[in-house]
């Protein structure tokens, strides 16, 4: 038992998503026709609640389309809510140690892999995971199905990738390339061709191919992501529901006004 986005990992692809930011349940629906094998709401920095999120995961459900969230923070209380809305991947920002990590991955695990509350409410009702009997098998299949992954996006959590990475149960590792640059000296920004950050990505392929666990990153350049693709990496959050339509409105007007 899989989603679409440990599908297109597992097959030695690269699963591609995109940052959902705006509480609108028509804007994530359309966007989940659009290709994409997972599309994350990002209750970090995007305008969304949990409400919200429960309403895009119904909006996207019969897409197949697999429903991610990006965390604020390690709150047993939000992961709890919003995998029992039926999320099946979550992120955890900032992540700086293998205890941090190990507490997440607990957080997303019914036991005996972990410490999540049974008491699955859509999760339950619907899809592939209807077709387990009893509680117990929910459980197993559920832990399968619920992707974990916490970003390294500092320098203290580079300096423990390792240990991270070494941390039972957790799926992957996601780079937060403007927030690295910063900690470790530099500007902010994504999409580095040159500078530490680049050494830093290096060395998280390396050791996600050593531990087996999967490493994304964010990009606003599909070229960009294409080459770590081919450098073994395992997905990325391409853009996003705002910045897109702020493009694609600024191009509409510099078509029309003839400006360069």
């Amino acid at each position: 038992m899989s989603t679409r986005f440990q599908r297109a990992i597992a097959s030695g692809g690269t699963a591609v998503t995109t940052n959902i930011m705006a509480p609108s349940t028509t804007l994530a629906e359309h966007l989940a026709y659009a290709g994409y094998d997972g599309l994350v709401m990002d209750l970090q920095h995007g305008a969304l609640d949990l409400a919200d999120a429960l309403h895009i995961t119904q909006a996207i459900g019969a897409s197949g389309v697999t429903p991610l969230a990006r965390i604020a923070a390690i709150d047993t209380g939000v992961i709890a809510r919003l995998l029992d809305s039926g999320v099946l991947g979550l992120i955890a920002p900032m992540v700086e140690s293998r205890e941090e990590a190990e507490r997440f991955v607990a957080a997303c695990s019914y036991p005996p892999e972990g410490s999540r509350s049974f008491g699955p409410q859509r999760p339950a009702i619907y899809g592939e995971l209807t077709t387990y009997g009893g509680p117990a098998a929910f459980a197993d299949v559920a832990n399968a199905m619920v992707t974990r992954i916490v970003q390294i996006e500092t320098a203290a959590g580079l300096e423990h990738a390792e240990a991270i990475m070494s941390t039972p149960g957790l799926d992957g590792i996601y780079i937060g390339p403007s927030d690295l640059s910063r900690s470790l000296g530099g500007d902010y920004g994504v999409d580095w061709a040159e500078g530490p950050v680049v050494d830093a990505i290096e060395r998280i392929l390396d050791l996600g191919a050593r531990y087996g666990v999967a490493v994304g990153i964010y990009s606003i350049d599909p070229h960009y992501a294409r080459a770590l693709a081919d450098k073994g990496l395992s997905f990325v959050v391409l853009g996003g529901d705002i910045p897109f339509a702020v493009q694609a409105a600024t191009d509409s007007i510099t078509r029309f006004t003839g400006n360069k």
